[in-house]
């Protein structure tokens, strides 16, 4: 019997330098009946043109052009255009272990999985390692939500998953937003809750300074605090565990503890964001149950918080 299609769907953006080494862990793998979907988000680098000569090449790749929209709409227009029974991702600059979806659709299948997950492997410059948060096995989808919320080691995106079609369907990337992806996979895991994740690290996170991730403008910030808030208000509207509630308002107080220290780095000038973030950080620290366990780091970074936030106000006063 002939395997369902999976779709795997490539969000690329003036990659050059790295789409290629990613196409080629995609066309080496492992599972036969798959389909490339490389969206061209409007590049002005080569990219289009590496897409189209893959294209002619191999007649599972499809190339969609399309203006520059961002990463969000790209996945969404990926999403439109699929056929897959089964829907993963991939960054154009990441590589991938050969049998990475034949092992994620096999765990789907033997223990009847909505979303199937892998461990990834983090490679930055001469070091890589893995980050291994669970044991191979069926994971509840409101303690996989808990443990990304917390920021203990699972991963809240969607490149290293299988998704059944219909997850992706439901709930689509907010055009325009950074982290999208943690928006959709958070949601549906609460409620498509059963998760089979595999300790095995079949995705290579290759972490580099030019990335997405590490290159966030001050105003892309704002969109990342605005997922992280959205989230809160959506498992308190959908009646959420506790636990998931209360990890929602620890992971916006990290939030905006990261992004005081990315103020900090990228621009410690910026005193109007930095005093923004800092009562930000306050008011969500403060939202946070007094017992409600953290690391210890977490809990001086709250105090410290705290004392910039009444720092802040004292200065302000004096200029009254």
């Amino acid at each position: 019997m002939e395997q369902p299609l999976i779709s795997i769907i490539v969000p690329v953006y003036n990659a050059e330098n790295y789409l290629e080494d990613c196409v080629e862990s995609l066309l080496q793998q492992s599972y036969k009946n798959i389909e490339f979907i490389l969206v061209d988000d409007g590049s002005t680098d080569t990219s289009a043109e590496i897409c189209d000569i893959y294209s002619r090449k191999d007649t599972r790749v499809t190339v969609i052009h399309k203006e520059n929209e961002g990463q969000a709409e790209a996945r969404n227009i990926g999403v439109q255009y699929s056929h897959g029974e089964f829907i993963g991702f991939a960054d154009d600059d990441d590589t991938l272990e050969p049998e990475m979806f034949e092992i994620l659709y096999k765990n789907m299948m033997e223990y009847n999985a909505d979303i199937s997950v892998c461990c990834r492997l983090y490679v930055e410059k001469e070091r890589s390692f893995k980050r291994n948060t669970f044991s191979s096995g069926l994971i509840d989808g409101h303690t996989f939500v808990t443990n990304v919320l917390r920021g203990e080691g699972a991963s809240g995106a969607v490149w290293d998953k299988l998704f059944k079609r219909e997850i992706l369907e439901k709930y689509r990337f907010p055009k325009g937003e950074q982290f999208e992806d943690y928006w959709v996979v958070l949601r549906a895991m609460c409620e498509y809750r059963k998760i089979y994740f595999d300790e095995r690290a079949l995705y290579k996170w290759i972490i580099r300074e030019n990335s997405q991730s590490h290159k966030l403008t001050l105003r892309q910030i704002d969109s990342y605090y605005r997922i992280a808030e959205a989230l809160i208000e959506y498992f308190i509207q959908y009646n959420m565990p506790e636990q998931i509630i209360q990890a929602s308002q620890y992971n916006l107080f990290r939030v905006c503890n990261g992004m005081i220290g990315k103020i900090l780095r990228v621009n410690a000038l910026e005193t109007s964001l930095l005093k923004k973030y800092v009562s930000l950080g306050y008011d969500a620290y403060k939202k946070i149950p007094q017992n409600y366990p953290m690391p210890a780091k977490q809990k001086i970074r709250g105090m410290i918080i705290c004392v910039l936030y009444k720092c802040f106000r004292i200065h302000k006063g004096k200029h009254l």
